[in-house]
């Protein structure tokens, strides 16, 4: 049998569940900064299961993809993939592959008259949206806490693979899937797993339970596609103060702060767009650039490539 770890985070105040209250009232997430962190161990699906059934009733914990990058710093520390340096907080994360999978399906239509108590029965509407791969899968089907509440199936799909995968591999994978929302696939991303906790006299909207479990093999997930034909563009076959724009671009996105990377590579390239138009630089490897560092900061690399794209119309030269 094959085994893996998820990281547990742990908030010593505010709280990572949403509260409903009797008027209808929704009380957000807590906006937790500081967590305690832990490594815990799983089996496979069944174990997976046993745990999330724990954290339902834990509105003080979350897990995230990465792994701990420093077993001495596991105690009050932010969730960073990445050095911060203007705050001078070092990496607590590291992206790893995971045998594990969390899918959030956000919104996902669902056919008319599903009563959306019957988790069975929104698994059953939600696998045609999914790869062939997933039709006799185990799959645990977990409700998010607007489930029931907003429109739509909004639905966290657990799935055990066969074979670890990086989360920038899943999302390429799944990248298809209607109303996917891949940021589950962020080594630092937060996954919430706590039930909502209920106010007085606040009617619980899935009374039956929001945990399901379908029993069945792991889930085979496709190879990495082999590298293209065309070799991506390299930053060392650059040379002078183009090699050096290259360079530092990618430097000043990956080492961002949370919050500032997108306006960083709009920046970045728009200056490098710079360079295409004066014939110094290919538009392809602004694309890639952009691209890579910001996959690198635990972002969408598709991110990258629509910036880099808005930057060379914008530039005049695409």
């Amino acid at each position: 049998m094959s085994h893996d770890t998820i990281t547990i985070l742990q908030s010593r105040g505010p709280r990572l569940a949403k509260t409903l209250h009797a008027d209808g009232r929704i009380t957000p997430y807590g906006n937790a900064r500081l967590f305690d962190m832990a490594a815990e161990p799983l089996d496979g699906l069944h174990g997976l299961h046993a745990l999330l059934r724990h954290l339902l009733a834990r509105p003080d914990r979350c897990v995230v993809r990465g792994a701990i990058a420093d077993a001495c710093r596991t105690q009050q520390v932010r969730r960073l993939l990445h050095d911060d340096p203007a705050a001078g907080d070092t990496a607590t994360l590291r992206d790893v592959p995971r045998h594990w999978l969390a899918l959030d399906l956000d919104g996902l239509p669902a056919p008319q008259h599903l009563n959306p108590h019957d988790l069975t029965a929104c698994l059953a509407a939600a696998l045609p949206a999914l790869p062939p791969a997933f039709a006799q899968a185990g799959i645990i089907t977990q409700a998010t806490a607007s489930h029931g509440i907003k429109p739509g199936m909004r639905l966290r799909l657990w799935v055990w693979l066969n074979r670890p995968i990086m989360g920038q591999d899943a999302a390429r994978w799944l990248r298809a899937v209607p109303c996917l929302d891949a940021a589950s696939f962020r080594a630092a991303q937060v996954i919430y797993t706590a039930a909502p906790i209920l106010a007085p006299g606040a009617p619980d909207p899935l009374p039956a339970g929001r945990l399901y479990l379908r029993a069945g093999p792991p889930v085979t997930p496709p190879h990495p596609p082999p590298p293209a034909q065309r070799a991506a563009p390299q930053i060392a076959m650059r040379h002078g103060r183009v090699a050096d724009a290259l360079a530092n671009a990618a430097y000043r996105i990956a080492r961002q702060p949370e919050g500032n990377r997108h306006r960083a590579a709009v920046l970045a390239a728009c200056e490098l767009a710079g360079h295409v138009k004066a014939g110094a630089l290919h538009a392809g490897d602004v694309s890639h650039v952009i691209a890579q560092a910001l996959e690198r900061a635990g972002k969408d690399a598709r991110e990258g490539e629509a910036i880099a794209q808005w930057a060379l119309q914008h530039a005049g030269v695409a």
